[in-house]
């Protein structure tokens, strides 16, 4: 029997030749060879033996035809391979290129990862401590300044407000002309501030709308705190790249530098509901809130008892850990999956609460002793899981909310029994009582539930009131740290965007309209939008929203985004007095001070360039969430998720056997790790993942290395891939190298066509704001003949190395408690650190081994990519144009994209560039496609085409990129990636002629008989014979194909789990449009019901109850009181009104548009991987036997690519291979997204030292709120009523 390999290597040395099978005798040879093979054996041995044959079996015979197609597809292949390969070397020059790095004697080095992490901590650290110093510095002065103040009154003293001053000579929407008190602000743009009107001069004032600002306490430590504008400054001039800088004051104001002006109407911002101000006066903390559903609970006393506990819950942070409990005459969990448990107080299930509160019914009767023993039971039960006072020294801060509108009687043996431990001594738990409702009886006894149990009371009669009285918590549980007096935490909050701090949120959108910078950046994203729409590059970038403005279209409007963390201390009243267990002033926070940092300035400083393509750096906090991440998807198709500060690191790193949410050991211990402050490595983790808008997916080795970003609660760690991921380009001094040679550096930067990563910082000014540079490359050029002027008076300097040579990280810090993340501040030099130097506005600081590295690069590339076209020899520009190849370029490791286009093609009319098409450098598709190709073959380019490019209007472009390594030493370094476009036509008709040129072969692509396709490494077809199919995933055409392939292990799925996915809702509102029949006795009903509803709405909206009841001196609580506490016998209540109250909708469900709908979900895709390795020089033929119709494919040489042909005779049963993702159904338990990621909340998590619980000075009996006496004067009450009502009804007629 002729064998196949000798038959098929025959037939090749047969069709060679430039004109493929054109020749007669060359198919008289194919068919002579065909038949020697097939009369040399049965159909069956040829089928078992080789399973290469498409059989055609009849009555009398078997046409065995695999071998003859898979040999002239063989060569099909060979011959396409062929010529892509020599194009692409012609065009790239990447011998020359390699040749060019080995002259200039470029070393590889091998990476160390542990060596590396450190550098990257040191760099990051270090900014982190400037920030924690300038924050510390606005503390110490507020406490020095505060204790030594006198307060004389304000007659002469004015000061800059956000709401009522002058701003450029134009009155605010809340001006008072009337006052002198506020002092007029000039205010300009500034880019180092979103280009915000502000004023780097001063600070400015806001007041929240429910404080009065002319009160004594408040226009007192407006006064005092004046005076901070000098540490502003000072912080600023020291470290210009300090953000937002804040003194927020315990009475509610806030002191912000730089001035800005207000621009949130309504006002409803309050400094003591962001998280770095709870977060640092409440520590941690295990609450439990207990809302009261029954039947009493009707009416406005309902919405009040909503709001409080909604109100409660926005008080909470990462760190707390948080249960809601309805109660009548038992306790139920208000989402029923939280049963007997505390969850982690994030947004997401923050949002699951309030979505829950507001469906809750009212019914039964109250039973307090039940429902007490329940919440003792839960955190006594959280108590023990923690180990809370045990040898670890961990502190637990609890209590337990009670929000009721009235106390059945005594439940002291409750308290005696669950609350009070060694001996009655200890009271582990405080209880808060908010009583709710004007209306109320039992007034002390839900009072003294508080004092006796270092609580606080508070009676809330109205909506109004909610928020003020339910802040009033905070000092409570902040009592024990200001007592102390000594340490001051230095706290860190989670991640949370910009876009959702209320004194900016107004002000971005408006900048996005105004802002030059912001304009000319959405304005080109538009113009990529049409050309090359990336999704996940959007959503990286963009959130939408949708404006609807009064008889005009809706608007959709873009708005930029950025993730921030924020640091904060708090500052102690030291005028405080404690003297024989007497209080001469209560005791209280002074204030916080606090600063915000970009989680883009941490990225910047994690020298990416060194990590390498397709490795990446991520922080990790204390609880195990990811605050940077390069799988982080913050905003899903411009919808900011809820859940886009609590992504745990498990949902972002997946081993490829990952089963959706399965936990992975290994993770778990990477995880566990991390949280702890560990430092370690583990390697060989075989990790899948997606990129290019989760179309492609990989499967490769990981190495990890982790350790603790000291002075937070953070942990950092980066990953490298197994093999090139270790080895890095080794360069010299290259710019000195250059300027001793008489060149000016910045002659290997000439032309336009090229371009540099803009997130990566190479030299910058301090004070950036002050240079107006056109872009980053101008930027670039200015430090290069600056750098080519001064040579070695050049000066080469870190951003936080600026000054200090010797500058530690631990300096004036608990070295124990620095590395737990919540430091203990009890001594700090404020000399050294309060009077750093200040930075000239000519400074600057530049990234030397970057910078020479670019240099490298540059001279490379230059000696290749001279100019901005070229012109290749006749040979090959014969072939080029065959082709169309109009642009070729490279990409290298150091951040530079520079491009040429080929002969007399040009852009000049195109507003956009290559550079603007593909400006994320080595994060670009191409390029790290292109590195994993090399690991399968050195010796081969990437091709691939647009997504769904079939189906849209105009040219395509393919792509082709090859990776360009270095050698060294045994070792090669990925340093580039090259490659050219070429218009996809000129390939297709290229295809064409090689598989069809042929009019008297049997075998054609052209003919009915026989579809043709060339698919990519990812499934995605790069040739059809109908045009549409461009850039399909080819399961989506051919689905049992694909599916036969997958059998035959020729692609191999890879299943990838989105965990931050939003689902759009379908359903629809449940409106019915049927007409209803009333009668007229309807009518009038329906119109007595408004009449009373109007009635009563324009009493409670006008909030006249200070016309009819008035509140007695609030009285301090003796300790004769305490043996007063007896039961009190109920008296009838007046009843409120049913009221309909609309509260904002819940993050959980977006309404991006009318018709849109989004909620939380998990998703999973199937994405597919061809198994190179696996066919590298075979091919497969598949029989007719399974559902599939029978096909060949062979690997296109030098190529991700393979060709198929499918015999078209046979008849296919319909199947369909989907890439889109699709939604997990976990069952109808798990009815929220929140319920499904339940299963992390029992992951480890630290919790944060530095918390202080209890003091033996806190006498709470005399600081646990006071009780108001209502008297009641029926005849105003009638007469307000009867006046409101006529004047509501005059009005609407």
């Amino acid at each position: 029997m002729l064998g196949l390999k000798t038959w098929c290597s025959d037939l090749k040395r047969g069709l060679k030749s430039k004109n493929i099978l054109s020749s007669r005798k060359r198919v008289w040879r194919v068919r002579t060879l065909v038949a020697a093979w097939q009369n040399s054996t049965s159909c069956v041995d040829k089928k078992d033996r080789n399973g290469l044959c498409l059989l055609r079996q009849t009555e009398h015979s078997c046409d065995c035809v695999g071998v003859n197609i898979f040999c002239i597809l063989e060569t099909w292949a060979d011959n396409l391979g062929e010529e892509l390969w020599k194009l692409g070397q012609g065009v790239t020059q990447a011998s020359d290129l390699k040749t060019q790095y080995k002259t200039r004697n470029a070393g590889v080095d091998e990476k160390d990862g542990s060596h590396l992490l450190e550098k990257i901590v040191d760099r990051v650290a270090r900014m982190l401590k400037w920030k924690i110093d300038a924050v510390q510095c606005i503390k110490t002065a507020a406490e020095d300044i505060a204790e030594q103040f006198e307060y004389e009154g304000y007659e002469n003293f004015s000061y800059p407000s956000t709401k009522h001053s002058l701003v450029n000579g134009e009155p605010p929407e809340e001006f008072d002309n009337e006052t002198t008190l506020y002092s007029p602000m000039m205010l300009g743009s500034d880019p180092q501030f979103y280009n915000i009107l502000v004023n780097t001069s001063y600070s400015a004032v806001h007041v929240p709308t429910n404080v009065y600002d002319k009160a004594p306490h408040v226009i007192e430590a407006i006064q005092w705190s004046e005076q901070l504008d000098d540490v502003f400054l000072r912080n600023r001039r020291s470290d210009p790249l300090l953000s937002w800088q804040y003194f927020a004051g315990s009475s509610g104001f806030l002191r912000h530098y730089p001035a800005m002006k207000w621009n949130q109407y309504p006002d409803l911002y309050d400094c003591r509901t962001r998280p770095w101000y709870i977060a640092a006066a409440t520590c941690s903390k295990d609450v439990v809130i207990l809302m009261d559903t029954t039947g009493s609970m009707t009416g406005m006393r309902h919405s009040i008892a909503k709001l409080t506990v909604n109100t409660i819950l926005d008080t909470l942070s990462n760190n707390d850990f948080v249960s809601v409990l309805n109660f009548s005459s038992h306790a139920t969990e208000v989402v029923p999956c939280f049963k007997d448990t505390f969850v982690q107080a994030t947004l997401e299930n923050i949002n699951t609460f309030k979505a829950a509160i507001n469906a809750l019914e009212l019914e039964g009767y109250a039973n307090f002793s039940t429902v007490f023993t329940q919440a003792f039971k839960l955190l006594e039960q959280q108590r023990e899981t923690r180990g809370c006072g045990d040898e670890s020294g961990t502190l637990c801060n609890q209590a337990i909310m009670l929000v009721t509108d009235s106390v059945a009687g005594n439940i002291t043996e409750v308290f005696e029994k669950y609350n009070r431990l060694d001996n009655g001594t200890t009271i582990p738990v405080r209880v808060f009582t908010f009583l709710v409702g004007k209306e109320v009886t039992k007034v002390m006894e839900i009072m003294w539930m508080a004092c006796l149990n270092r609580g606080f009371y508070a009676h809330i009669h109205s909506l109004e009131e909610v928020r003020e009285q339910v802040f009033k918590y905070i000092p409570v549980i902040a009592r024990p740290l200001v007592l102390q007096g000594v340490v001051h935490p230095v706290v860190w909050t989670h991640a949370y965007a910009d876009i959702r701090d209320p004194k900016l949120d107004n002000w971005l959108w408006d900048v996005m309209e105004s802002g030059s910078d912001q304009k000319e950046r959405l304005s080109k994203h538009m113009q990529l939008k049409e050309l090359r729409f990336s999704q996940e590059k959007e959503d990286s970038m963009y959130t939408q929203k949708v404006f609807k403005k009064f008889r005009e279209p809706d608007k959709l409007r873009f708005q930029e985004y950025k993730l921030l963390t924020s640091v904060s201390i708090p500052a102690f009243n030291r005028k405080l007095e404690f003297e024989n267990g007497n209080y001469s002033n209560f005791p209280e926070l002074l204030g916080i001070a606090a600063t915000d940092i970009p989680i883009e300035d941490i990225e910047k400083l994690t020298l990416p360039y060194q990590i390498g393509v397709n490795g990446y750096v991520f922080v990790v906090t204390n609880n195990g969430y990811v605050l940077l991440h390069p799988d982080l998807r913050p905003v899903v198709r411009g919808v900011l998720t809820s859940s886009y500060n609590s992504v745990d690191l498990t949902e972002v790193e997946l081993l490829e056997e990952s089963l959706p949410r399965e936990l992975d050991p290994e993770i778990l211990e990477l995880r566990e790790a991390m949280v702890n402050h560990s430092t370690g490595e583990i390697l060989g983790l075989n990790m899948k993942f997606q990129y290019d808008d989760m179309k492609r997916a990989y499967v490769e080795k990981r190495d990890y290395y982790y350790t603790p970003l000291k002075g937070t609660p953070f942990s950092i760690a980066i990953s490298l891939p197994e093999g090139y991921g270790h080895y890095q380009l080794r360069v010299g001094q290259e710019i000195q190298k250059t300027w001793m040679r008489g060149e000016r550096v910045e002659k290997y930067f000439e032309g336009k066509n090229w371009k540099l990563y803009r997130k990566w910082v190479y030299c910058k000014y301090f004070y950036s704001s002050l240079y107006d540079f056109e872009s980053p490359e101008k930027e670039l050029l200015h430090f290069l003949a600056k750098i080519s002027d001064l040579k070695y008076d050049f000066k080469w300097q870190d951003p936080y190395r600026f000054g200090y040579d010797e500058y530690e990280i631990d300096d004036g810090v608990d070295n124990e408690a620095n590395t737990d993340g919540f430091i203990e501040m009890t001594s700090y030099n404020e000399s050294r650190f309060c009077q750093k130097q200040e930075v000239s506005e000519d400074e600057y600081y530049c990234d030397e081994n970057l910078m020479n590295l670019l240099v490298f690069d540059a001279k490379v590339i230059n000696a290749v990519f001279h100019g901005d076209k070229w012109s290749p020899d006749d040979e090959l520009d014969e072939l080029i144009k065959s082709y169309n190849a109009s642009i070729r370029f490279i990409a290298s490791q150091s951040g530079l994209i520079k491009w040429q286009y080929i002969s007399d093609f040009d852009d000049e009319n195109e507003t956009l560039n290559f550079g603007d098409l593909n400006s994320n450098g080595i994060h670009e598709s191409w390029y790290k496609s292109a590195i994993l190709q090399h690991q399968v073959d050195p010796e081969s380019l990437f091709l691939s085409v647009p997504f769904e490019a079939g189906s849209k209007d105009g040219p395509i472009f393919m792509t082709a990129s090859h990776a360009i390594f270095s050698r060294d030493g045994g070792k090669d370094a990925a340093v580039a990636v090259a490659g050219f476009e070429f218009e996809h036509s000129t390939f297709y008709k290229k295809f064409m002629t090689v598989t069809s040129d042929c009019p008297d072969c049997e075998y054609s692509c052209e003919s009915p008989e026989w579809d043709c396709y060339v698919l990519d490494s990812n499934g995605y077809i790069i040739i059809s014979e109908v045009a549409n199919d461009t850039g399909r995933f080819f399961g989506e055409v051919e689905g049992a194909a694909m599916e036969a392939m997958l059998e035959a292990s020729i692609y191999k799925k890879i299943r990838i789990y989105d965990y931050q996915a939003l689902c759009k809702d379908e359903d629809d509102d449940g409106a019915n449009s049927a007409s209803i029949l009333l009668t007229p006795l309807h009518h009038l009903r329906l119109f007595f019901n408004w009449m009373f509803s109007e009635l009563i709405w324009l009493i409670l909206e006008s909030n006249l109850h200070h016309l009819w009841y008035t509140a007695s001196a609030n009285p301090i609580l003796t300790e004769d009181d305490a043996e007063d506490y007896i039961e009190y016998n109920s008296s009838p209540e007046i009843e409120s009104p049913d009221e309909e109250i609309s509260f904002e909708e819940t993050d959980w469900v977006v309404n991006k548009t009318k018709e849109e709908t989004y909620f939380p979900c998990d998703q999973k895709t199937n994405l597919y991987l061809l198994m190179q390795e696996s066919f590298f020089d075979e091919g497969y033929c598949h029989t007719s036997e399974s559902c599939s119709r029978p096909f060949c494919m062979k690997r296109i040489p030098h190529t991700n690519l393979i060709l198929v042909v499918i015999d078209g005779t046979y008849q296919t049963c319909y199947k369909k291979l989907s890439i889109s993702p699709k939604t997990l159904d976990y069952g109808s338990d798990n009815f929220t997204h929140s319920c499904r990621k339940l299963k992390l909340n029992n992951l480890p998590r630290r919790r944060l030292s530095g918390c202080f619980t209890e003091d033996p000075k806190e006498n709470t009996r005399h600081m646990c709120g006071s009780c108001v006496t209502i008297t009641m004067n029926f005849k105003i009450l009638l007469f307000s009523w009867f006046i409101l009502f006529v004047r509501r009804y005059v009005y609407t007629l």
